[in-house]
């Protein structure tokens, strides 16, 4: 069975997305070893999951990152491997999404785990934190990769708020980042 990673960036406080879903201030996306660590992840799967909430942002960001000559190098690489991997959105409203290689995935977060017994690579998840936390109640992440950046953001979407059961994890590698961003790797326990 393919593994689901769930790759979220987050503050120190938990915060994944600032409010209304938007970028959260003082977090550095830029960082280089977060780059590199992106692209050997990328490398192992061959599905991208989003969430409904997210999508429109994301996809409109990485479309325009394709076409505007002043992308950075790190970008311009991830908007193309964005172009031609194919890329789920988990909704349960949404019934067509405008991205060419995008579709909806049918039953929402319940759709994940018919996604995951399909043959392939492994899938990851960036979120955002409304359905990355109904992927975690839902038992379904495998790996969890959290990219802590040293900012306290005080307000926001946090990760966890709605995550209510207990949800055990081993420790797989922590590595502090240039940027002093920290990203530490568990994977469900007993995987």
């Amino acid at each position: 069975m393919r593994k689901l990673i769930l790759r979220m960036e987050i503050t120190v406080d938990g915060v994944a997305a600032g409010e209304n879903n938007g970028p959260i201030e003082g977090v550095d996306h830029g960082d280089e070893g977060s780059w590199k660590d992106i692209f050997a992840t990328l490398q192992t799967v061959d599905a991208l999951l989003i969430g409904g909430g997210a999508h429109r942002e994301y996809l409109d960001y990485w479309k325009d990152a394709l076409m505007n000559p002043a992308t950075k190098p790190n970008e311009r690489r991830f908007a193309e491997i964005a172009a031609r991997t194919p890329h789920f959105v988990v909704s349960r409203t949404l019934r067509a999404v405008e991205w060419p290689n995008a579709s909806v995935l049918a039953g929402g977060v319940e759709g994940i785990a018919g996604l995951k017994r399909e043959g392939g690579r492994d899938i990851l998840m960036w979120g955002g934190p409304t359905v990355a936390a109904a992927t975690i109640e839902a038992d379904l992440v495998d790996e969890y990769h959290f990219v802590t950046h040293p900012v306290i953001a005080g307000r926001g979407k946090k990760l966890f708020a709605k995550v209510g059961a207990t949800h055990r994890v081993r420790h797989m590698s922590t590595e502090t980042l240039p940027s002093g961003a920290v990203l530490v790797k568990h994977a469900r326990e007993g995987r």
